[in-house]
């Protein structure tokens, strides 16, 4: 047992801030064994994607990308902190209008121990936009949803979609889509 501390993977980057990821493309597994109790965020994409918490930060976004990887973690640490996305782990800042991702998607399927699992993106304070999942979600314990686990009342969505014969487990047994 040892100390707590986050973790940011990314197939690309572990972390974003404040830059445009345009055209990109990751593929592949993620796998990660937990042995120190750390708080894992990963994406298949970014980690973690993040604009300046000022109110005139100039936006910035994930466009024209995706990611077909894979991810295997265990997760430590409270539901509220571990975070999984099948493109991005969180997408976040104070200002949702200001952090955006346009026509990307992620193809992988997710298995994670604990945390927000979702098939886009983890936990999400952003803008999606012409954006889809469709991968596997599996989870032992936390929130799991096809697009996104965690939303905030900022986050917006337009024209995102799942597929219909992806699923959502909780540790290999059928788990309950949000018709939403």
């Amino acid at each position: 047992e040892g100390s707590s501390y986050d973790t940011y993977v990314g197939g690309l980057l572990g972390v974003a801030m404040i830059e445009n990821i345009e055209t990109s493309s990751s593929n592949g597994t993620i796998s990660i064994t937990n042995t120190v109790n750390n708080v894992n965020i990963v994406g298949g994409l970014i980690g973690r994607f993040y604009n300046s918490t000022s109110d005139n930060a100039t936006r910035n976004f994930i466009s024209n990308s995706y990611a077909s990887v894979d991810i295997h973690t265990s997760n430590y640490g409270s539901s509220t902190g571990a975070s999984v996305g099948g493109l991005v782990g969180i997408a976040s800042n104070e200002y949702a209008d200001n952090t955006e991702i346009i026509n990307s998607y992620a193809t992988g399927d997710i298995y994670s121990t604990n945390g927000y699992i979702g098939g886009l993106v983890g936990q999400n304070w952003a803008i999606l936009t012409n954006s889809f999942a469709t991968g596997n979600i599996d989870g032992l314990s936390g929130y799991t949803d096809r697009l996104a686990a965690y939303s905030t009342f900022n986050s917006h969505y337009t024209n995102c979609y799942v597929y219909d014969a992806q699923t959502v487990s909780y540790d290999g047994n059928p788990g309950s889509v949000r018709s939403d």
